[in-house]
């Protein structure tokens, strides 16, 4: 428990422990594995701290900080199947003091909004996914399987 950074609980107790997501159901941590991005020729794989969602018990994407890739990543809650990652537009500095965050789930067809607390307030960012530049993958919610980055562009809220 002393590496533990971040939980999330939705019946099941999702954790962000030691850089890994681990999924726990009846106390124990068995059938579910958080799958990699496969894109460690471009950024290592993820060292997850903090974790959030906005949808029931095993519906949607639970979403993962990896800090020292600034990135977001996108895991199905049910099976772990990475869905894609997302990124600050402009290589934005806004989530190197990271805190705390929470999605909001977009209406039908609608991307995710994902909200967070840093040193200088509050911000939100629409999870917008872009197609892999170096292939014929196409556009869609979620980044290709070669693990392109998707980018998120910030748009502050009124800060404390």
């Amino acid at each position: 428990m002393s590496k533990l950074t971040s939980t999330y609980v939705d019946g099941d107790v999702f954790a962000a422990e030691d850089g890994s997501m681990l999924r726990f159901v009846g106390g124990k941590s068995e059938g579910w594995d958080a799958k990699d991005p496969k894109d460690q020729v471009l950024r290592p794989a993820p060292s997850y701290s903090i974790v959030a969602s906005g949808t029931a018990r095993r519906e949607g994407d639970l979403y993962g900080f990896d800090r020292p890739n600034a990135r977001v990543i996108a895991l199905a809650k049910s099976d772990g199947t990475y869905h894609g990652q997302y990124r600050l537009a402009g290589e934005s500095p806004d989530w190197t003091d990271l805190r705390a965050m929470y999605v909001v789930p977009g209406a039908e067809g609608q991307p995710a909004t994902l909200v967070w607390m840093s040193k200088d307030g509050v911000n939100q960012a629409i999870l917008v996914a872009v197609p892999d530049t170096s292939s014929a993958a196409s556009p869609g919610p979620s980044s290709s399987p070669s693990g392109a980055p998707a980018k998120a562009t910030p748009k502050p809220t009124k800060k404390p």
